[in-house]
């Protein structure tokens, strides 16, 4: 990816489902970078990447070096 053309080390994943939730590909990633960044195409609150960042902190906190980091559309008034 281009990401990685500009000299980042990423791991991308695609999650295919969240039930089951791929945590083994995820603490996977996780123990090479030690960060997770989730790309969400809905809302900060309730969607999919608060999902996934709450299983994440509960399954897989000591992997993480820094809180999980979620890019999603602002919440609608």
């Amino acid at each position: 990816p281009a990401i990685q053309a500009a000299g980042y080390d990423v791991d991308l994943i695609e999650l295919n489902s969240l039930k089951p939730l791929d945590l083994d590909t995820i603490k996977e990633s996780l123990d090479h970078t030690h960060k997770l960044i989730l790309l969400d195409e809905s809302t900060m609150s309730g969607g999919v990447g608060a999902t996934v960042s709450a299983l994440v902190h509960e399954n897989l906190y000591d992997a993480l070096d820094a809180p999980v980091l979620r890019l999603a559309m602002d919440d609608a008034p």
